[in-house]
């Protein structure tokens, strides 16, 4: 590994012949693997900075020119580019205009900093493949490696640095969530060192594109209800300012695709966070400038919108306040959710694919409202809305494609109900949905895979049952909490799930 204290390491970082060349070898020995320097045109400049291969992108990476001492590093929509001696931050929709500058600062020290950030992005890109390995059960051997890498990594950077950089923050998230996630750890030592480093992923977690992002809200649906209100909690504030920046963002112009991304990244945040972020997206929907910009349909639209986003909040908990009109807001919501998602699918029937990327199809309404169902033991009706709202397989694709989470928090709360209600009914009518829903959805979080485990357990179908025992556990699902749960009697016994069970 690479370590400053090597005169001949320090001697190359040093030199201002050519700099991005020892930089590169020396970060590239740090991690590993080949960190070279090739011939770029992009920005006007000399050099490409690369991790082993071109990026995907011609645009994408750290374009240097050491003799000029100029500079662009793309990561995703944003940049920041070094020229006149300091830092500037761009982002894709403000038109390539820089909207922060920073302090003054050396060239050779900028430079390191953005190397160092390529290395935490090509870590984290290694780890998501890491996170659909355990997804599917596998991946232990993987995950110790992954561990490993990162530590070494994160002991290298510091002896390369001699300080701390930004990216160990994120580095010691990443080590803490993938811990739990492993070892289903609940010792209050690493739920603190979580708590520490949730900052690191602050900025991250509601980045539609990022790696980390993209890790940070798959690993907090892995690690239990508690950890991810501690971790809520550390970064309640920091993620409100990033909501808000979003929609300062979007009342200036961004294009509603974008705007539609970044909300979907936010909601696919574990719940406590989306909550927290929630009133202040709504704000972008009530700008008062807005409805001067839009047709009368489109006001009515945007009324409908306003409407929803009140009464899904309400029942976002499945606990509105019960008073006399509970029922009718109950029924309202369900009802303005079927208008929007018959709108988007009748009216932009030719542009479906655009309407699932900017958000468009909805499902939390439902989900609310049939957990408030259910926690009223109001079963018949559940089964009747759930068998009724999802006859259209073709729209409910299109409701899981647009927002998974909430879509699988509507179906869990719906065969929860099922469950619940010990009818025999029900349980045919939870096997016929099952069987018509996995012709275009695959559910990937755990209580949905575990409710689903139930019904096929109590249908009978012990192969099944298993399978989804296995999914579930793989999703952060207790398989010894699933030994006590009287809907999975069928397959206690079978010999694979002790087998499971035993691995846990």
């Amino acid at each position: 590994m690479g370590d400053t204290d090597d005169p001949a390491h320090r001697d190359a970082s040093e030199t201002r012949v050519d700099p991005p060349v020892p930089i590169a070898d020396l970060m590239g020995e740090v991690l590993g693997l080949e960190l070279r320097s090739i011939a770029a045109s992009a920005h006007d400049c000399t050099t490409q900075i690369v991790l082993g291969v071109r990026p995907a992108e011609p645009h994408e990476g750290l374009f240097v020119d050491p003799v000029q001492e100029r500079a662009v590093h793309h990561q995703g929509m944003v940049w920041t580019t070094y020229r006149d001696g300091r830092p500037e931050l761009g982002h894709a929709w403000v038109d390539q205009e820089h909207d922060t500058v920073g302090k003054p600062v050396p060239f050779a020290v900028w430079l390191r900093d953005q190397v160092s950030a390529m290395v935490g992005d090509h870590l984290l890109r290694a780890a998501w493949s890491v996170w659909e390995t355990i997804a599917e059960g596998r991946g232990t051997r993987e995950l110790d490696r992954l561990l490993a890498r990162s530590e070494a990594i994160a002991v290298a950077a510091l002896r390369f640095r001699g300080t701390k950089p930004r990216s160990i923050d994120t580095i010691a998230a990443l080590r803490a969530l993938l811990r739990i996630a492993k070892d289903g750890s609940r010792q209050p030592a690493e739920r603190a060192a979580l708590r520490r480093a949730a900052v690191g992923v602050g900025g991250h977690i509601v980045e539609p594109k990022s790696p980390l992002g993209a890790l940070a809200r798959e690993g907090l649906r892995l690690v239990g209800n508690d950890v991810q209100r501690e971790v809520a909690a550390a970064l309640e504030t920091r993620v409100k300012d990033e909501a808000r920046s979003i929609v300062d963002g979007r009342v200036k112009g961004m294009s509603a695709r974008r705007f539609g991304e970044y909300r979907r990244a936010f909601e696919a945040c574990v719940p406590a966070i989306w909550n927290a972020c929630f009133t202040v997206f709504d704000e972008a929907g009530r700008d008062p400038t807005l409805a001067q910009r839009q047709s009368e349909e489109q006001r009515t639209v945007q009324a409908w919108i306003n409407e929803y986003n009140d009464l899904s909040r309400e029942f976002a908990a499945s606990s509105p306040i019960e008073d006399d009109e509970v029922e009718e807001r109950a029924l309202r919501l369900v009802s303005v959710e079927g208008r929007l998602n018959r709108y988007w699918l009748t009216v932009h029937s030719q542009r479906l694919d655009r309407c699932v990327e900017d958000g468009r199809f909805l499902s939390s309404g439902s989900a609310g409202y049939v957990g408030w169902l259910r926690k009223h033991e109001r079963y018949d009706e559940a089964m009747r809305y759930v068998c009724s709202n999802m006859t259209d397989i073709a729209l409910s694709h299109l409701r899981h494609r647009t927002h998974p989470l909430a879509f699988e928090t509507y179906v869990s709360n719906g065969l929860g109900s099922f469950l619940d209600s010990r009818d025999a009914d029900h349980i045919e009518c939870a096997v016929d949905l099952l069987d018509d829903l996995r012709q275009v959805v695959t559910f990937r979080t755990g209580d949905a895979l575990y409710q689903c485990a139930c019904v096929h357990a109590r249908a009978g179908r012990i192969d099944s049952a298993l399978d989804l025992v296995e999914r579930a556990a793989a999703a952060g699902e207790s398989i010894r909490a699933m030994a006590h749960d009287s809907d999975l009697a069928a397959i206690v016994d079978h010999p694979r799930f002790h087998t499971m069970r035993d691995a846990s």
